[in-house]
């Protein structure tokens, strides 16, 4: 019986917390991407298909922004939540939180769902 989709978040997050740390933010993707193909291939019920809509995919190379004035940090948007990779492999996932402000449905925060070191021990908030 395949997992939701937020079983297999909860897996995904708790397997990149007991990852060893990385040292680049090109291992951090790495290591990112393989933690996903293990969740989603032993628990989604859905064969490997690029952008299949029952499985959950890692962040990939088009959907990377730079971060204004911080040439050290990528930043991967996703439809609710966001990644952000430091070059020393630190790994930070924040949720969009959505609310009503005034009757008007709208972003009203975000929540740090990840906040992985990269292996010098620094976070991506210690960069700041």
């Amino acid at each position: 019986m395949p997992l939701s989709k937020a079983e297999r978040v909860k897996l995904i997050l708790t397997k990149l917390k007991e990852a060893a740390p990385v040292g680049s933010g090109d291992e951090a993707l790495v290591l990112i991407d393989q933690v996903f193909r293990l969740i989603e291939d032993q628990h989604s019920g859905v064969p490997y298909e690029p952008f299949h809509k029952d499985r959950l995919y890692p962040p990939v190379a088009e959907m990377e922004q730079k971060v204004p004035g911080k040439p050290w940090l990528r930043r991967y948007r996703h439809t609710s939540h966001y990644t952000l990779i430091a070059e020393n492999g630190a790994i930070m996932i924040c949720v969009i939180v959505r609310g009503i402000e005034n009757g008007v449905h709208k972003i009203v925060g975000e929540r740090t769902e990840l906040d992985k070191p990269g292996a010098d021990g620094r976070g991506v908030p210690d960069w700041e």
